[in-house]
């Protein structure tokens, strides 16, 4: 790492020279950088470059804190943190980060349009991927826990990305000035806009915990922190009085799921001293008890935006009855009926052929088909059912499945066999 920050040269392996079809103008500015959209092998990706006016500035220092992010961000791997691909130069002189497209955006663009979406459990995923890079060797420090950085992959679920964007500027929170441009004071907390006197800012794993409660306030209300507070610098002044933002009242929260227990995990996140926040591991799991006690708990290894084959399962599963059905005499009538949701166990009721149903009479399948037993007796080229034992007696021979000495009841069919009462073969 050490030589390529010095050499100016990222290692031959990270570099992608297939970049195609990028988009002409950027689709997304930060303070930081700017983002095209591109081609990757068929696949949409991001280029994420920075600024032309930071690296004008200071050309040197700019690639020299890109290539310590790139070569730290490459060793990351989690389900809940934007994936690396590599980098690349595409009709400029300057080192883009690739990294895959997200269709469905912002997380806040993504709630925004589906409104129901479970907003805790997407929360969730954010504490872990945190609770991931402050656990790391060595920890690192995200710097900017914000609802626009936050993606939305296919799965549905939340990817923190632009993860350690404002390491390229190290100095980045000396200048009060070039914080408020960026417009990230909202979510700082008071430690970097205020230090105590003579030591340097220095960001932890608790600057971004209390930037996590802001996101939590931000999902659930689908605006910036302070909304009620226009100019930033007024924010400034709030935080520095010890100021934090009320709980909002019913009508500003956009969905269900800022409970009690929630919000004062928001409250705790906005301790003032950094050593009583919690930690990201200790969020996941009230998080995760959250969930549960909302009764939407996720299952492990399955996702709400998986898609189950329930027709096709059904098929598979009605073919093995249909040779069981053939063989036993019986007629199966489909009829176009929809497959049971996704959400209700799939369930075949247990049959117990060996007795067989009574003549004429359906029998109804859960959403799927229904069956109907021919009126006629099985057929003998298809063999018959369980032959009953041969009672002799004064009047001819009994069945002594269904009939006693008394009774007897047996009958000739067309074909000269002698059945008895349940269409069972007399064999004398």
């Amino acid at each position: 790492m050490d030589v390529a920050i010095h050499s100016h040269v990222f290692p031959r392996i990270l570099t992608l020279d297939d970049i195609t079809d990028r988009s002409e103008h950027p689709l997304y500015a930060g303070g930081f950088g700017d983002v095209w959209r591109a081609s990757w092998r068929g696949r949409s990706v991001a280029l994420k470059s920075p600024r032309l006016t930071l690296v004008v500035n200071d050309a040197e220092r700019a690639h020299r804190n890109l290539c310590r992010e790139v070569l730290l961000w490459r060793q990351l791997n989690h389900p809940h943190l934007l994936e690396f691909l590599g980098v690349c130069k595409y009709s400029s002189p300057y080192t883009s980060i690739v990294s895959p497209w997200m269709e469905n955006g912002t997380v806040l663009n993504f709630v925004q349009t589906r409104p129901k979406v479970g907003r805790i459990r997407l929360l969730k995923q954010v504490a872990s991927a945190l609770s991931y890079l402050h656990e790391h060797d060595p920890p690192v420090v995200h710097q900017d826990v914000r609802c626009i950085n936050i993606l939305v992959n296919d799965k549905q679920e939340a990817v923190l990305g632009d993860f350690g964007l404002s390491r390229i500027d190290n100095n980045f929170f000396t200048s009060m000035a070039s914080t408020m441009q960026h417009g990230c004071t909202r979510w700082q907390a008071p430690e970097l806009l205020f230090p105590p006197s003579g030591e340097i800012p220095s960001t932890s794993w608790a600057t971004d915990m209390w930037s996590f409660g802001m996101v939590v306030l931000e999902l659930f209300t689908e605006c910036l922190p302070f909304a009620k507070t226009a100019v930033d610098s007024a924010v400034i002044i709030d935080i520095y009085h010890g100021r934090k933002p009320d709980r909002p009242i019913d009508s500003e929260v956009k969905a269900p799921g800022l409970s009690d227990r929630v919000w004062a995990c928001v409250e705790k996140c906005w301790s003032k001293s950094p050593s009583d926040r919690p930690r990201a591991s200790v969020l996941v799991s009230q998080l995760a008890e959250e969930l549960v006690a909302e009764g939407a708990a996720p299952i492990d290894g399955f996702s709400t935006a998986s898609v189950i084959d329930v027709q096709g399962l059904s098929d598979r599963r009605d073919q093995l009855v249909d040779y069981e059905d053939a063989f036993l005499g019986y007629t199966f009538k489909r009829f176009p009926v929809a497959p049971p949701s996704p959400v209700v166990p799939l369930r075949r009721s247990v049959r117990a052929h060996s007795k067989g149903p009574s003549r004429g009479r359906r029998i109804a399948l859960p959403g799927l088909a229904t069956r109907e037993v021919s009126s006629k007796p099985p057929s003998p080229q298809l063999g018959s059912q369980t032959p009953g034992s041969v009672v002799e007696s004064s009047n001819g021979p009994v069945c002594s499945n269904c009939a006693t000495e008394s009774t007897p009841l047996w009958r000739t069919d067309p074909n000269g066999q002698q059945l008895c009462k349940s269409g069972l073969i007399i064999r004398t």
